[in-house]
């Protein structure tokens, strides 16, 4: 995982948390109202489950008879928000997703769980872009972490990313397979975050702490989706640096005249400009199929 995580012990103006991620370490001093910005819902059938995805235009039928309950979990995000949702039941959802992009990670099933009628498990990792359609199978005691986030939040990570994750990332979905070896840990990392989310209203109620958790949690996942993919090329390399070397050029010629600004300042403003709006136009054109990296390696 990252080296950004301090994973145990950490120092925070003099606060120690221990077994705290670093995110988890932003907190404030004196405990506050619950912010307005968290919810929780008691899911006790199809229609209150509905009603609560009722922003994604999702449509929930049981697949089974029998009582369902669960919980829905919402925390706004300064880009999104992020959502844990773990139900009793066999659920069908079908529908369209809302018009940001959402990264799931399933944390546990007992029973088959399925995207767009591809088998998934504890520890598969999901991509759908904004607005596509959805049609999922939630198996028997599911449980899942997600974060619907917008375009900005990113567009600033998309020019460092993989060639193939930014591919997969062209199409409506993607579903990828960690291997076994890490899979286990991947589970566990993100339902500690989750765990926290829900146990801490001091972390909740801070707003750097909320900032960190989706800048730590998002990247953390694009890191667990590019670790089951090959090394960049050197190629790929070459090709990413006579970019940034066009860039600097381009500034040189076009944004240095007669500035004020220092040009080393002014030319890292421009060009990170630059590549998120490149970035944003290449996250804006989606592909017309989805993907696994699962299924691909078992043909």
């Amino acid at each position: 995982m990252s080296s950004r995580r301090i994973w145990f012990a950490t120092t925070y103006l003099g606060l120690v948390t221990s077994g705290y991620p670093f995110w988890a370490s932003h907190k404030v001093f004196m405990l506050q109202p619950e912010p307005s910005n968290y919810f929780e819902y008691i899911i006790r059938d199809t229609d209150s489950y509905g009603a609560v995805l009722s922003e994604a235009n999702l449509e929930i039928s049981e697949l089974e008879p029998g009582c369902l309950s669960g919980r829905h979990v919402r925390l706004g995000l300064p880009g999104g928000q992020f959502s844990y949702i773990e139900t009793s039941a066999q659920l069908r959802g079908n529908g369209t997703f809302p018009s940001l992009w959402t990264l799931s990670v399933i944390l546990g099933s007992t029973t088959r769980s399925r995207q767009h009628g591809m088998e998934v498990g504890a520890g598969s990792l999901v991509i759908h872009r904004p607005g596509v359609e959805h049609d999922g199978v939630y198996g028997r005691n599911f449980k899942v972490a997600c974060f619907t986030v917008h375009d900005e939040v990113l567009a600033k990570q998309f020019p460092q990313l993989h060639p193939q994750l930014q591919n997969a990332m062209r199409r409506p979905w993607s579903v990828f397979e960690p291997p076994a070896n890490s899979r286990q840990k991947f589970i566990e990392h993100f339902a500690e975050g989750t765990a926290i989310i829900q146990s801490d209203p001091q972390v909740r109620n801070s707003p750097s702490a909320v900032a960190k958790f989706e800048e730590e949690l998002v990247g953390d996942f694009l890191e667990a989706v590019e670790l089951q993919l090959p090394r960049h090329s050197n190629g790929a390399e070459q090709r990413a640096a006579a970019m940034v070397r066009e860039i600097d050029q381009y500034v040189q010629k076009s944004l240095l005249v007669n500035s004020s600004v220092p040009n080393s300042a002014l030319r890292a403003k421009c060009r990170d400009g630059l590549l998120i709006g490149r970035s944003k136009t290449l996250l804006a054109h989606p592909d017309s199929s989805g993907s696994s990296v699962g299924e691909t390696r078992r043909r």
